[in-house]
């Protein structure tokens, strides 16, 4: 398996007229979204809920790696700093369905 980008990734909105970055998915006046790691571009996609889920992946990926981890010891939680909690997955959700 190949490593991808680490995250975290966001989302930029482009004017491509323009050559700028001018905002995120919530602004106005953009014709391409890029999904960004650390200075390097993920993936470029035109609808907003595509580029809220791409930007969350690496989060999903970290919480399905303690997951796996939590059920393959057969422990509900994991230490303090690596817990997987219902709250880390509700967090995700909003932020991949877009509500605040």
């Amino acid at each position: 398996m190949s490593a991808h980008t680490p995250g975290p990734w966001h989302v930029n909105a482009v004017d491509t007229k323009r050559r700028r970055i001018t905002g995120d998915e919530t602004s106005t006046g953009w014709d391409k979204l890029q999904i960004n790691g650390t200075n390097n571009t993920v993936a470029t996609v035109y609808r907003p809920n595509d580029a809220r889920l791409i930007a969350a992946a690496p989060r999903m990926l970290e919480l399905l790696k303690l997951w796996e981890l939590s059920t393959n010891h057969h422990v509900t939680r994991l230490s303090p700093s690596g817990q997987v909690t219902k709250a880390e997955a509700r967090a995700i959700l909003r932020d991949v369905e877009g509500n605040e």
